[in-house]
């Protein structure tokens, strides 16, 4: 047989080797980018995966600072993971947005903050227990742009 530790660090060092963001992310990011918007990243995961993620899709060539749950010590939709992603991005939640596609996890979660959301409605549908408390609804990343810059 094969020792659990190689199997895992074998998954570890293969598993995130070639992810994908869903279409239109770059496009999105990239257009934000060029009109100045600070851009950060809050994920729910370990650092190995959730590092190689970021890495092996792109997403790090269009972002200023990215928030690791397990390095951080909390996760979404614990207030104080998004408090962070504020202080090191230095914008006020008042004047920021936060997309997502988890209603609990990235909407609710960043709401409590002051954050205005936009939820990319993807697989997940608003929980019965949870108020509808997003500012835009979407149902492609690329929806976002409009929402984010007001029409621009």
């Amino acid at each position: 047989g094969v020792a659990t530790e190689r199997i895992k660090e074998h998954f570890e060092a293969t598993a995130w080797i070639d992810p994908h963001l869903f279409s239109g992310t770059q496009d999105l990011l990239a257009s934000l980018r060029a009109q100045g918007y600070r851009i950060g990243v809050v994920t729910n995961g370990g650092v190995p995966s959730q590092s190689a993620k970021i890495e092996n899709s792109g997403l790090s060539r269009f972002i200023d600072a990215q928030v690791i749950s397990s390095a951080f010590g909390a996760k979404k939709p614990a207030p104080e993971i998004f408090h962070y992603i504020a202080v090191i991005l230095q914008i006020d939640p008042k004047q920021s947005w936060f997309v997502g596609d988890d209603p609990r996890a990235d909407i609710w979660g960043s709401k409590q903050v002051g954050f205005r959301t936009c939820w990319v409605e993807r697989y997940t549908p608003w929980p019965t227990d949870l108020p509808r408390c997003y500012d835009a609804r979407v149902d492609q990343t690329n929806q976002c742009m409009a929402v984010i810059t007001g029409g621009d």
